[in-house]
C-alpha cells in the first residue's frame, strides 16, 4: 500500500468520525429534549394528580353535605307526617265536639 491509499483511508477514517461525532452530537440534543419533556411531563402528571386529589376532597364534601342535607330531608318527612296526623287528630275531634254540641243544643 502506499502513502497516497493510507491518506485516502485517514480521510475516509476522519469523515466516518465526523459523522459519528454528529451523530453523537443529535443523539445528546435529542437526549436532551427528551429529558426537558419527561420533566415537563412529570411537573404535569404531578399537577393532575395533585387537581384529582382535591376534586376526591371536594367529592367527599359534597357527599357528605348531600347525606346530611337528606338525613334533614327525612326528619322533615317525618316532623310532617307527625304534624299531619295530628292534625287529622285535631280535626276529629273538633267534629266530634261540634257533633256534641250540636246533639246537646237544645233547638
Amino acid at each position: 500500500m502506499g502513502f497516497d491509499e493510507e491518506k485516502k483511508k485517514v480521510k475516509n477514517m476522519e469523515i466516518v468520525v465526523s459523522e459519528m461525532e454528529q451523530r453523537i452530537e443529535g443523539t445528546v440534543e435529542e437526549l436532551g429534549r427528551v429529558r426537558n419533556e419527561r420533566e415537563n411531563l412529570i411537573e404535569r402528571n404531578k399537577a393532575v394528580e395533585s387537581h384529582v386529589e382535591d376534586l376526591v376532597k371536594e367529592k367527599d364534601l359534597v357527599h357528605k353535605s348531600l347525606v346530611e342535607a337528606q338525613h334533614g330531608i327525612d326528619e322533615l318527612k317525618a316532623k310532617m307526617e307527625s304534624a299531619s296526623i295530628n292534625l287529622e287528630r285535631a280535626l276529629s275531634m273538633v267534629k266530634s265536639i261540634v257533633v256534641y254540641i250540636i246533639v246537646l243544643t237544645p233547638m
